[in-house]
């Protein structure tokens, strides 16, 4: 099981000394903690369509997902020739497991037909950074790798982090104002690696 640790900070703070600057870390906001061995998750992947038949064509956005463990997920739906064409996730949900199936109720995606599933491929492990986080301080108690970004999901190739080494400090790159009213806030998304 790996845990990554999270430690949360508005910004760099600069000390003067009599003969220097000293730069360090502003007080922490927060700490938290992703289980990358979790069991359930947010959506990372979904598989292959099973289109069902007699569905009302057409483009259906943010479609409630039902079914599966979870909770929360949402898609953009295409329906063509009566059947699902096309899912994309807008919201990847949460307490989902892999292999989990997925539907959409009829109502929202024309009012007729039956028979689309899709299942969960995979699941990522996902936390949402504070408005005010521009650095984080990053140490894991087993071998992972970490990607930040608005929706990010996290790969082995991403950045690695050592098991049980010194923490890892890491500035997130989010301009002051990025993050105005309506916008997304930055996530943190990790992977066990080896």
């Amino acid at each position: 099981m790996t845990k990554l640790y999270v430690t949360e900070f508005p910004g760099l703070a600069a000390t003067v000394q009599s003969d220097s600057v000293d730069i360090a870390p502003e007080p922490a906001t927060q700490t938290q903690v992703i289980n990358t061995a979790a069991t359930t998750g947010q959506i990372a992947v979904l598989g292959a369509i099973t289109g069902g038949s007699l569905y009302t064509n057409g483009a259906y956005t943010n479609v409630p997902l039902t079914g599966g463990t979870g909770s929360g997920a949402t898609a953009n739906i295409t329906v063509s020739g009566g059947a699902v064409t096309a899912v994309t996730l807008v919201s990847r949900g949460s307490g989902y497991t892999a292999a989990d199936s997925l539907s959409a109720a009829a109502a929202n995606i024309g009012g007729t037909g039956s028979g689309f599933a899709i299942p969960v491929s995979s699941i990522t492990q996902q936390i949402t950074l504070a408005p005010s986080t521009r650095f984080v301080e990053l140490a894991a108690d087993g071998i992972c790798s970490f990607r930040v970004g608005l929706d990010p999901v996290a790969t082995t190739s991403d950045a690695r982090i050592p098991a049980n080494n010194q923490p890892l400090r890491r500035g997130i790159q989010a301009p002051v104002g990025l993050l105005g009213a309506g916008q997304t806030q930055w996530k943190l998304s990790a992977i066990t690696n080896t």
